[in-house]
């Protein structure tokens, strides 16, 4: 027996912490005999959770694919079962404490042979630091704690 791949579900370390991997399964169009449509089976990593001992998870980190699938598909039965790997990562978004913290949009564009190479990361979140360091130059202290406030804990 062969592993044809590997999918990692929990790492707890000796005191409980522990971080957990929760995947997604899609059925992937990668072709047709006559009128039957053939589907393979994709596994794409949903979620990454951390936590401490005998608690909730303290981070979640959320991975959304794409709906289109890469310019060229990907298909595989070299262990005997037909497996595809074809949606581009679309954005990562990180809470704490079950509140946005930060994230992630990735970019792409078309490379030679209609590849899909990563052309831009934006992190959201960004913005409002930037944001907040112009504030505090002309607005008193106590004006900025309150506005943050407001921003996340409504």
């Amino acid at each position: 027996t062969v592993a044809a791949e590997w999918h990692l579900s929990r790492i707890e370390e000796i005191h409980g912490d522990y971080v957990e991997y929760k995947y997604r399964e899609d059925r992937e169009p990668v072709g047709s005999y006559g009128t039957v449509q053939i589907t393979a089976k994709a596994l794409y990593l949903d979620s990454v959770m951390a936590g401490n001992a005998n608690d909730a998870p303290h981070t979640v980190v959320r991975l959304v694919n794409r709906k289109e699938p890469k310019g060229i598909s990907r298909n595989d039965a070299r262990y005997g079962f037909l497996v595809s790997n074809n949606a581009l990562l679309d954005s990562v978004s990180i809470y704490f404490e079950g509140k946005f913290l930060r994230g992630y949009t990735f970019a792409y564009k078309q490379g030679k042979f209609y590849t899909d190479l990563l052309e831009k990361i934006t992190q959201i979140g960004i913005i409002l630091i930037l944001s907040i360091q112009t504030l505090a130059k002309h607005a008193p202290q106590h004006k900025i704690s309150n506005f943050l406030t407001s921003l996340f804990f409504k």
